[in-house]
Parts: C-alpha cells; sequence; structure tokens
C-alpha cells in the first residue's frame, strides 16, 4: 500500500492559503461596488435619476439614517418625481424649504425594518414609517405589473438588495403629513365652499385638531349643471346633518382600505357603506358612497391630522347598502383570551377575525392586541 502521509501537511497548508485568499477578499469587497456589500445611501450616490433624492438627503441629514447598519425599507422617488413636486409647491430648488420640512419626506417614505414587495398585502401596511408610529403607508395590489403606494406613487423599480435593507424606486413622491387637514385644503385653493360651510355649523375644529377622515367635494363640483342638488338650499339644520356626514372622526382611512366597509360618520342617524364599482370596458373599478356618489381620482391626501378624499360627485344623505363592520367585536378565539363573545350571527351574515390588526378590547391595555372582528352582513 502507499503511503499517503505526506501528503497531509500539504492538504493542510493549502487549505489554509485558501481561508486567507477567501478572508481577504471579503474585506477588500466591503469597498467595491457589489450592490450586497453596500448601504443604502452609498447606492443612492450611484444612481443618476437619484440625484435629487441624494441632495435632499444629505440637505435634510437623512443620509445618516440609511448610510448605517440596520434593516430598511426605503421609497426613493426618482429626479422626474421631485421636479413634479416642486412645481406643486412653486419652487424651483429645495433650499426653498427647511431641512427639518425635506426630513419629513424622509421619513415618511421609509420603514424601519426590511420588508420584500412580495410580503405586502392590500390595504394599511402593518408597519408604520419611521416618521412616527401614527403614519402609514397604504398598498395597493390590485395590479398585475404595478403596486402602488397611498393611491398616489408607482413602485417602478424593486427590491434592490443592499447591505442595511431594500430600496424600492418610486415615480412620485410620497405626501407625507405636514399641515393639518384645514391648512391643506386652505392651501390647495379648490374647497372654498366646504370649507365655509365646515365653519358656519361649528365644524372647523374637527379639521384642526381632530383625527379625521374627510370626504369633500370642490368648488366645481357645485357650478356643475350635471349635478342637481344643491346643500345650500337646505334648512340650517338638515344642512348642518349633510356637512356632518362628511366627516368620520378617530381614524386615518385609505381608499383602498374602504370596499365594502361600512363606517360611522359624525352624522349620527346612519352609517355609510363603500363599494368599488367597475365602471367602463377596462374594468377600472372606484369608490362609491352608498352605492351611489363616486369618489374622485384624486384621494388620499395626507394630513397631520388625517386623510382626505375629493369626491367626483355631490354627496346626498341616503340609506346605507351592505357592507363590513370592522369595530371592538368579539369572535370566538377571543373567548379564549378570557373575553366575553358578545356578536353572534346567522348564515349567511358572519363574523372575521383579523389578525393583521390590533383592537381595543373589554381590557384595559396600554397598547391594542389583534385581532379586530369584522361583521359581514348579507342580504
Amino acid at each position: 500500500m502507499t503511503n499517503y502521509k505526506w501528503m497531509i501537511p500539504v492538504l493542510l497548508l493549502l487549505c489554509l492559503a485558501q481561508l486567507m485568499g477567501c478572508e481577504e477578499n471579503f474585506i477588500g469587497r466591503q469597498y467595491d461596488t457589489d450592490e450586497e456589500y453596500m448601504q443604502i445611501y452609498d447606492y443612492i450616490k450611484t444612481r443618476p435619476d437619484l440625484s435629487i433624492y441624494k441632495e435632499i438627503c444629505d440637505y435634510s441629514g437623512f443620509y445618516s439614517q440609511i448610510s448605517t447598519a440596520g434593516t430598511y425599507t426605503v421609497f426613493a422617488p426618482v429626479d422626474s418625481a421631485w421636479k413634479k413636486l416642486y412645481a406643486e409647491l412653486k419652487i424651483t430648488d429645495y433650499k426653498e424649504k427647511s431641512p427639518e420640512y425635506w426630513l419629513m419626506y424622509m421619513k415618511y417614505a421609509a420603514l424601519e425594518k426590511q420588508i420584500h414587495t412580495n410580503s405586502m398585502n392590500g390595504g394599511k401596511m402593518t408597519d408604520y414609517t419611521m416618521l412616527d408610529k401614527n403614519y402609514f403607508l397604504s398598498v395597493d395590489v390590485t395590479s398585475y405589473t404595478a403596486i402602488k403606494l397611498n393611491n398616489s406613487s408607482v413602485i417602478i423599480e424593486y427590491n434592490i438588495e443592499l447591505k442595511n435593507g431594500y430600496l424600492n424606486l418610486i415615480d412620485a413622491v410620497l405626501e407625507p403629513p405636514v399641515t393639518p387637514v384645514y391648512d391643506l385644503l386652505k392651501q390647495d385653493g379648490r374647497f372654498e365652499i366646504m370649507l365655509s360651510l365646515f365653519e358656519e355649523n361649528g365644524l372647523k375644529p374637527y379639521l384642526t385638531d381632530s383625527l379625521v377622515t374627510l370626504f369633500i367635494e370642490p368648488d366645481a363640483l357645485f357650478a356643475d349643471e350635471d349635478e342637481s342638488f344643491d346643500p345650500r338650499n337646505l334648512s340650517a339644520d338638515s344642512l348642518q346633518q349633510w356637512v356632518k356626514y362628511h366627516i368620520f372622526p378617530g381614524h386615518r382611512y385609505f381608499i383602498n382600505d374602504f370596499d365594502t366597509r361600512m363606517l360611522q360618520p359624525l352624522y349620527e342617524d346612519d352609517v355609510v357603506t363603500f363599494n368599488v364599482k367597475t365602471i367602463g370596458s377596462d374594468g377600472k373599478g372606484f369608490v362609491f358612497l352608498n352605492q351611489q356618489f363616486r369618489v374622485s381620482t384624486r384621494t388620499d391626501r395626507n394630513a397631520l391630522n388625517g386623510i382626505v378624499h375629493e369626491m367626483f360627485n355631490v354627496i346626498q344623505i341616503t340609506d346605507h347598502t351592505a357592507g363590513t363592520i370592522e369595530t371592538n367585536l368579539y369572535g370566538a378565539t377571543n373567548t379564549q383570551k378570557g373575553y366575553e363573545q358578545n356578536v353572534f350571527t346567522a348564515s349567511p351574515a358572519i363574523i372575521k377575525e383579523n389578525f393583521g390588526y390590533p383592537s381595543y378590547h373589554q381590557l384595559l391595555m396600554e397598547e391594542p392586541q389583534p385581532p379586530i372582528c369584522s361583521f359581514v352582513s348579507a342580504q
């Protein structure tokens, strides 16, 4: 038999050399351009179409966040999106606004968690933005070709995997909550009639100091000859009730949170149901109030104290249609936690438990706990 003992030291030397070579290559790759070994901010600096985003990162100080270790998901608008926003804000350069102003934009479009778009579900995201734990993004995944955020920004380049998280490129700047609802509409300039009605009926504080979801008609609708209903012809009491019908207090609802939802407005005599209806041969869906009054595509205006949805038609108070109630109801699994079941249904109505949303239950808690229950009615 041949003796191979002499080969053992040689093999050990070869393995040691290989390990040293691997270590040397790994250290060197910290500084090369491979995306897997770059921080998000380092990669942004390599993209010419993110030059404005990079400048605002530097100006606002946000660069220090996404150039460090951590786990982030960042939605970065391309340069064309920033130029469009500049035109809307009537500015020509980001330095016309303060660093603090732009930092709100940066933080609102970033999550302190690494989330792949394949795991995103429709509706409000369960993870809050870096701006504040009260501010979320809404996701629309109804299209097979694109994911839309807040009904305004389409992700055009997905899941660029970097050392400290994912980077997604979007085609429009996400509007952060910068001003109260009232100021947002006042600055817009197209809602003077409705704003005056809110003021005259003592409801302005809801638009300035309370958390609300608001539906509102632009001035142009009241001059539209096709609109036969003019609320200004109502009696004083009826007009106040009609204005209350537009305000949904205590919640921040995005447009894709609404389908089949039955919600209680400030108006107390009835609830309102929202449904998505398909219009036209292209199969496009629009949200309607009580199956009759269409919400405009100009929705999800983000304010400090709520969300604004513009109307395509003038709202009228009508009987609600069938829908889903999501509130502090108690189904089967909640009884396992010691809560008392207080809702029972007969077929075809059912109760569904949604573990993606927290709810304040019967016990006093510092933080809300899932699940929230949906009562699905049927006619």
